[in-house]
């Protein structure tokens, strides 16, 4: 599945029911942001069950200051409307497969 740019209208829909959604929050001018998006991007390929949306910060301020965004990127992983990961920096493919692993394992 590709990633889905996210508003609040948007997450609101997503998170009103169950699964899991992955949050990549990242700005244009982020050079680690640019890193990190291929990674990303190759995870919902390889998930295409879970929903992977992308929130522009510089668009989305509120959103960034609902889920405490400090560092850029930032990664939030919510299961069933639930914040159960979130965490700034990039991460290589092995490392978010590790993650999605342990979030979904007792799916």
């Amino acid at each position: 599945m590709a990633t889905v740019p996210i508003d609040p209208e948007t997450l609101g829909r997503l998170v009103a029911g169950p699964g899991v959604v992955l949050l990549d929050f990242w700005a244009p001018w982020c050079r680690p942001c640019h890193y990190f998006k291929p990674v990303f991007e190759a995870a919902s390929q390889r998930h295409p069950d879970l929903v992977f949306g992308s929130v522009n910060t510089d668009e989305q301020q509120g959103l960034a200051a609902r889920f405490h965004v400090m560092s850029l990127p930032t990664l939030v992983i919510l299961r069933d409307g639930e914040i159960v990961f979130s965490r700034a920096g990039v991460a290589r493919l092995t490392e978010l497969e590790r993650i999605i692993d342990a979030v979904t394992a007792d799916r």
